[in-house]
């Protein structure tokens, strides 16, 4: 890739230096061409090997007495690209994990069942998180159905529907939920369904009608029956949450003067007090903004009184006589909606407060609910960060 690829993290800023985008919509297939391309040489150098592959993960069969030492092809696949580094892992105990499958070779046919990394935490979505029952009943399908296809002894997949009954009993599944989804008689069925699959959509009909609203538990039940008298399928949306709002997995990168509907910071010039603020407008306009009613104070000596707005900026700048870094603006945070906005801006006021930032607002904007605080302690920030 020719492109120049930025990454942001909480660690800061990088350049990739090669290879596709991580995490990019093509990156996937574009990984799917080239293995394919690495593929027709390996292939034509080893004609006979038995090589099965998804993405960048290979299962392979190689036998030390026919092709030699497994180093010496392992030695001959990181020679194709310098920029590729093949690892292998070999079998132990006759097993070799693949993807979350766990093959066995037995002395004359092989068995797979489920596997887990050893750092698996066996969290899954806990039952008493805010998500219409469905999501939960589906959790456990998925799994009780992954068990079924991946286990083909008796043994392994006894073992594995206890492993499940243990699991979801600590994430707070009631035993009623689980006992009808580990049945003898749910499990049969679903045996059926796997081996005589059916399209997804055949119980939906053209004339379908849809509700989809976010998901209310104190709502939910009623609001359902009454679609089911009038035929309508009930549907519950993502709603906005804290996480949402005080985390972006993929902050925007955005010019400061196309950016409206921003939380961001400012760092005066001869000190370490820092401002933090948000504005529906551009971030450059609202910069603009500070700079005027700064030099204004400044010239008159006079703080402005302002109950609708954070004066912090011009009552530091005339108490001290700085001048803030109203140039280079941390956008924290691009948020349109008004409310989430200054909801994001009073909690990064708090959390930059107890990550030991000097602020000069003299509003702490909008608070959530003390029950939270305990969580915003989990966040960091550092005078480095260029994008949340």
């Amino acid at each position: 890739m020719s492109q120049t690829v930025i990454v942001n993290n909480e660690h800061g800023t990088f350049k990739q230096s090669h290879g596709a985008p991580m995490g990019g919509g093509l990156s996937g297939l574009l990984s799917d061409i080239y293995m394919e391309k690495l593929e027709t040489i390996i292939f034509n150098d080893f004609p006979k090997l038995k090589w099965k592959r998804y993405r960048d993960d290979t299962f392979m069969t190689w036998s030390t007495t026919e092709n030699g030492p497994i180093s010496n092809f392992l030695d001959y696949l990181n020679s194709i690209d310098a920029h590729l580094k093949f690892t292998h892992e070999i079998e132990n105990n006759n097993s070799l994990p693949f993807l979350d499958v766990l093959i066995t070779r037995h002395s004359n046919f092989l068995s797979t069942s489920v596997y887990r990394k050893p750092t698996h935490s066996d969290r899954y979505i806990h039952y008493t998180s805010n998500h219409e029952p469905r999501i939960f009943d589906n959790t456990l399908q998925s799994m009780v159905r992954r068990a079924i296809i991946y286990c083909t002894t008796p043994n392994s997949f006894a073992t594995e529907i206890n492993h499940l009954r243990t699991t979801f009993a600590l994430n707070a599944y009631p035993n009623t939920v689980i006992n009808k989804y580990t049945s003898t008689e749910f499990i049969e069925n679903l045996k059926l369904r796997i081996s005589s699959p059916k399209s997804s959509f055949s119980d939906i009909s053209d004339n379908s009608i849809w509700l989809r609203i976010p998901y209310d538990p104190y709502i939910w039940s009623p609001l359902r029956k009454i679609c089911t008298k009038y035929k309508i399928k009930l549907s519950g949306s993502k709603t906005f949450n804290i996480g949402n709002m005080i985390t972006n997995i993929r902050p925007p990168i955005i010019p400061l003067e196309y950016s409206g509907g921003a939380v961001y910071r400012i760092k005066c010039q001869a000190c370490d007090t820092f401002y933090i603020g948000e504005t529906l407008q551009k971030v450059n306009d609202r910069m603009n903004q500070h700079k005027n009613k700064c030099t204004q104070a400044i010239n008159t000596n006079v703080a402005p009184r302002d109950s609708l707005n954070d004066c912090g900026p011009i009552k530091h700048a005339v108490e001290t006589g700085h001048i803030w870094s109203f140039l280079n603006p941390v956008l924290l945070a691009k948020i349109p909606n008004g409310p989430n906005r200054e909801l994001r801006e009073g909690m990064e006021i708090y959390i930059h407060k107890i990550n030991g930032f000097s602020l000069c607002n003299v509003m702490d904007g909008k608070t959530v609910q003390s029950c939270w605080y305990e969580l915003l302690h989990d966040f960091k920030r550092s005078t480095n960060q260029k994008q949340y």
